[in-house]
């Protein structure tokens, strides 16, 4: 299965994206981001499942939730993603 990995700024951030998201019955992951997604030690992701992405970012972007970087996973790796 292929997924998106919505890298939020902080856990506030990501707290709120996610609680927005399951408001709107999109279920996401929120898992302590890798060094190598964030460019940093910090950070938080939120693992949308591809079919579920356009409207997890439409939603983000009405409330003005921009996130920091995202990438898209599937069986062939990890590439991040501009949007």
């Amino acid at each position: 299965m292929a997924y998106y990995h919505i890298v939020a700024r902080s856990i506030t951030q990501a707290q709120q994206m996610t609680k927005l998201l399951e408001k709107k019955g999109i279920g996401v992951k929120l898992a302590r981001a890798k060094a190598s997604l964030t460019g940093k030690g910090c950070g938080y992701t939120l693992r949308v499942p591809e079919r579920r992405f356009v409207t997890a970012m439409q939603t983000l972007s009405q409330k003005g939730l921009r996130p920091q970087r995202v990438f898209f996973e599937d069986e062939t790796g990890l590439r991040e993603v501009i949007v």
